[in-house]
């Protein structure tokens, strides 16, 4: 039998010849650790948007329907993340986070304009 090398610690140890792993810690080590590099690009931009629900969801329980340029920048809102998108007439961009729909107004900033609940 021919002395193999783990993927994971590089321990040599003796197998299969399809054999790749040393034992099962090292092989859920490695398989674990290539699953949280590929998820962790979606973890951030959910972070994002569960920010941004949060921000357009705590205005609107407040009753204001509109976040100026300042504000938005202070609460660290990130206008360019969202989870829908629509066209209307006169070329006004309709965003949708989760289930809330806002509107981006130039200078001015955000104004919210419907909640689905």
């Amino acid at each position: 039998m021919e002395k193999r090398y783990c993927l994971e610690c590089g321990e040599g140890f003796l197998g299969r010849i399809d054999k790749r792993f040393c034992c099962d810690a090292c092989r859920n080590s490695y398989h674990n650790a290539i699953s949280r590099q590929s998820k962790a690009y979606s973890y951030k931009i959910n972070s994002i948007l569960h920010r941004n629900h949060s921000i357009l969801s705590e205005s609107l329980q407040s009753g204001k329907l509109q976040l100026d340029r300042k504000e938005m920048e202070e609460k660290h809102f990130a206008a360019r993340f969202h989870t829908a998108s629509k066209r209307k007439p006169l070329r006004r961009t309709v965003y949708t986070c989760y289930d809330i729909s806002y509107r981006i107004e130039g200078r001015k900033g955000v104004r919210i304009l419907t909640d689905s609940k």
